[in-house]
C-alpha cells in the first residue's frame, strides 16, 4: 500500500517527488506492474462469472441475479440419451437421469462460486499464505440425493437450491425475534424453532449464527482447495496450520507437531488432555461425544443403526455406509491419477495407495520400543507387546495407543495427561488435599505398573 502511494504521489508531481527509488526506472516499472496487477485482480473479485459452457460470458455482483441467471441454464438444459449433463466449465462429468438430482448439482456450483470469491476477498484482505493442500477437488460437489428440507417447527419446505434453503432459516430467525416484538422493556428470550433444540437468544446475530449450524451454512471457501468454512477465523486457522516446520514457533510434546501460533498450539494440546472419566470403568476420554460413543459400544453394547437389506447391526452410522457400499452396492473406488489402473472397494485403501504411491508419503512403521522389532500395523504390534513382553492394557481401554517420535516411527504412548479432577475419581485417597482444578497430572505406564506423577509427590499403584 505504501508503494502504491508513493507511486500515485510521484505521478502527480514528478518534479516535487525526490524519492531515492524515482531515479531507478526499473524499481518504478516494477511497481507499476503490481499495482496494475493488484487492479485487476480486484476487477476480477468483483464479479461472479456464468461458467456455463464456453458460449456465456456473463458476469455479476449480485448473488441473487447471478442465482436467477444459472436458474435460467438449468431450466432450458435437455437430456442427451435421456441422461442429463452438467455444463459447467470445471465440473468432472457429471451424468445423472433424475432432473432433481441434476438440478440440485448445478445450484450447488453457484453456491461454490460465490463461497470462493468470499474467499478470494478474504484471503487478499488478510494477506493470508496459499494453502497447499490437494487443489483437485477445489470445485468437487458432493452427491446430493435428496432436497433440503426445513426442519423448523411445523414448516415443510424443502428446496433444490441450497442457497434458497440457507436464505430461508434466516428469514425463520428474523421473524421470530419481530414475533417476540423484543423492546427495552420486553426481555423474553426467543428460543430456536428447529427440532429438538432448546436453546434460547437474546440476539438476532447470535440467533442467525446458532441456526448456521442446524442449516450446515457455510461463509467461505478456500480459493486454493475449496475447503468450505463457517468462519473467516477458521480460514485462518486453515492457512496457518500449512506453514513450514521451520516458521513455527511451537511444537506439542505429545506428538510434535509445530503451530504458528499458541492460540492454535492450546487448542491441539487440548485434544491431548483427558477431562472426563467413564462411571462404569476407568476409562478416561478427551471430549463428551469419545465418552459417549465408548459408553454406548462398551457398557450398553447398543446398536441403533441397522442395515436396510440384511440384518447387519452397528453402534456407528458410518459403519452402516460402509458395509452398504462393501456389501450390497459393491462400489469399486478407482484411482484418480491418469495412467493407474489401481482400484479397491475400500476408500481407506485408496486413501493410503494414493499417499504411498503418487503423493511419496513414506508407509507408517510401527516400532517396539523395548526391542528392534517394526511393524506395518499397530494391532501386530500390540499382540507383540502382550505376548512377548507382557504387557497389559490399562484400565478401561481396549487397545493401546501410538504416537509418532522425533524419528517418524510409532511407539507406544507410554504417558497420558489427565486433568486434576479426573486424576481425583481415580484415585481420590491420594489427591484430597489437591483442590487446584488448573493442574494437570501425567499418567504413565510400564508393564502392569502405574506411576501417578502430581508435582513432586510420586505414587505407584499396582495395576
Amino acid at each position: 500500500m505504501a508503494s502504491s502511494c508513493l507511486l500515485r504521489r510521484s505521478l502527480r508531481n514528478k518534479t516535487n517527488y525526490k524519492s531515492p527509488i524515482g531515479k531507478n526506472k526499473a524499481v518504478v516499472k516494477s511497481i507499476k506492474k503490481k499495482v496494475s496487477e493488484t487492479k485487476q485482480t480486484k476487477d476480477e473479485m468483483k464479479f461472479l462469472y456464468c461458467r456455463w459452457d464456453r458460449n456465456c460470458s456473463e458476469k455479476f455482483t449480485s448473488n441473487k441475479k447471478f442465482h436467477d441467471h444459472v436458474e435460467g441454464h438449468i431450466n432450458e438444459a435437455q437430456p442427451k440419451s435421456s441422461k442429463y449433463k452438467c455444463s459447467w466449465k470445471f465440473c468432472n462429468n457429471f451424468y445423472t437421469n433424475c432432473k432433481d438430482e441434476f438440478t440440485r448439482h448445478c445450484f450447488y456450483h453457484v453456491y461454490l462460486e460465490i463461497l470462493l470469491r468470499v474467499g478470494t476477498f478474504t484471503k487478499n484482505d488478510l494477506n493470508l499464505p496459499d494453502c497447499l493442500n490437494n487443489k483437485e477437488k477445489k470445485y468437487l460437489v458432493p452427491d446430493i440425493k435428496q432436497n433440503y428440507t426445513c426442519q423448523w417447527v411445523d414448516c415443510t419446505y424443502s428446496f433444490y437450491s441450497i442457497i434458497l434453503f440457507h436464505n430461508h432459516v434466516r428469514e425463520h430467525c428474523e421473524f421470530e425475534f419481530k414475533f417476540y416484538d423484543r423492546s427495552r422493556k420486553n426481555k423474553t428470550l426467543v428460543k430456536c424453532g428447529w427440532e429438538i433444540c432448546k436453546l434460547k437468544f437474546k440476539n438476532l446475530y447470535r440467533f442467525k449464527e446458532h441456526a448456521m449450524k442446524h442449516s450446515n451454512e457455510r461463509i467461505l471457501a478456500c480459493p486454493d482447495c475449496g475447503q468450505h468454512l463457517r468462519t473467516k477465523t477458521n480460514y485462518q486457522d486453515h492457512c496457518n496450520r500449512q506453514l513450514a516446520n521451520n516458521s513455527q514457533e511451537f511444537q506439542c510434546e505429545q506428538c510434535f507437531k509445530f503451530f504458528s501460533n499458541e492460540r492454535l498450539f492450546r487448542i491441539h494440546f487440548n485434544k491431548h488432555v483427558n477431562i472426563l472419566k467413564c462411571y462404569l470403568c476407568d476409562m478416561t476420554c478427551s471430549s463428551s461425544r469419545a465418552l459417549t460413543l465408548h459408553i454406548s459400544c462398551r457398557h450398553l453394547k447398543e446398536k441403533p443403526y441397522k442395515c436396510i437389506q440384511c440384518d447387519y447391526k452397528s453402534a456407528m452410522k458410518n459403519d452402516i455406509r460402509k458395509h452398504m457400499e462393501s456389501v450390497h452396492e459393491n462400489i469399486i473406488h478407482e484411482c484418480p491419477k491418469l495412467g493407474c489402473s489401481y482400484s479397491t472397494k475400500s476408500k481407506y485403501k485408496l486413501q493410503k495407495h494414493h499417499s504411498q504411491i503418487h503423493e511419496n508419503i513414506p508407509i507408517r512403521c510401527y516400532a517396539c520400543h523395548c526391542c528392534d522389532k517394526v511393524y506395518k500395523s499397530g494391532n501386530i504390534l500390540s499382540q507383540h507387546l502382550i505376548k512377548v513382553h507382557s504387557f497389559q492394557l490399562p484400565s478401561g481401554h481396549k487397545r493401546f495407543r501410538y504416537t509418532m517420535d522425533e524419528n517418524g516411527m510409532f511407539r507406544l504412548q507410554l504417558t497420558r495427561i489427565e486433568s486434576l479432577e479426573v486424576q481425583q475419581m481415580l484415585s481420590p485417597a491420594t489427591n484430597s488435599s489437591k483442590n487446584n482444578s488448573d493442574q494437570e497430572c501425567k499418567i504413565a505406564y510400564n508393564r502392569n505398573i502405574f506411576q501417578y506423577e502430581i508435582d513432586d509427590s510420586v505414587m505407584v499403584v499396582k495395576y
